[in-house]
């Protein structure tokens, strides 16, 4: 899913709430592209970030895929 320079217009819970009901409807091994400013960093939200040296993306994740 593409959501290139949206989120810089809203603030963290905002951002938060969004991000849970994209994961909700992104399939288990889906993938959420961001725009080159934005980052989940300081969100708490079931996605982790995953990059190839050039792109960043990030995947949704579940409960046990966090569990170490």
């Amino acid at each position: 899913m593409f959501l290139r320079d949206v989120m810089i217009y809203f603030d963290q819970p905002a951002k938060e709430q969004i991000l849970k009901r994209i994961h909700k409807v992104l399939r288990p091994d889906g993938y959420l592209f961001l725009g080159g400013g934005e980052t989940l960093i300081t969100l708490n939200v079931p996605f982790t970030r995953e990059t190839n040296g050039k792109t960043v993306c990030y995947r949704s994740v579940t409960v046990q895929d966090l569990t170490p």
